[in-house]
């Protein structure tokens, strides 16, 4: 007897019209928050890094400054931090510092100190899951005295 050979058969068409575009729509909000995120945070370690870098060039800027054998000129100091930290931080970040604060003390912990700070407040590119921050960069120089 002569065996038939069937075709074999198409798999059946199932119906998944539109599903590919329902998975899009549910795991859109989360890849679009989580990439945003990072930008925020991106934008708020950037800030961080160039106060850090401000405060350290004028911290040292203004440590370089002779004040004189007794510290007459310490003033002077504070004043030539302060001045370079704020070049700096216009050169870093492209234009002036709106709402910085920064404050050069003279610390005499055995030898002469100058403590640099600048603060500001960043605001999240977003704003998703960051709000405003206040960020603070603080450095620390000895006086290097010409002797």
């Amino acid at each position: 007897m002569p065996s038939r050979l069937r075709a074999p058969r198409a798999p059946r068409a199932t119906t998944r019209r539109g599903s590919h575009a329902i998975e899009f729509a549910l795991c859109m909000p989360a890849w679009v928050m989580a990439i945003t995120s990072i930008f925020d945070l991106g934008w708020l370690v950037f800030h961080k890094t160039s106060l850090d870098a401000a405060a350290h060039e004028g911290c040292r800027t203004g440590a370089l400054v002779d004040t004189g054998p007794w510290g007459d000129d310490l003033p002077l100091a504070q004043a030539v931090a302060e001045e370079a930290t704020l070049q700096a931080l216009a050169r870093l970040t492209g234009g002036p510092c709106e709402g910085c604060a920064f404050s050069a003390l003279v610390v005499d912990s055995g030898p002469t100190d100058l403590r640099c700070e600048v603060t500001r407040e960043v605001e999240p590119l977003a704003g998703l899951l960051l709000d405003t921050r206040q960020v603070r960069a603080v450095q620390v120089a000895h006086f290097q005295y010409q002797y």
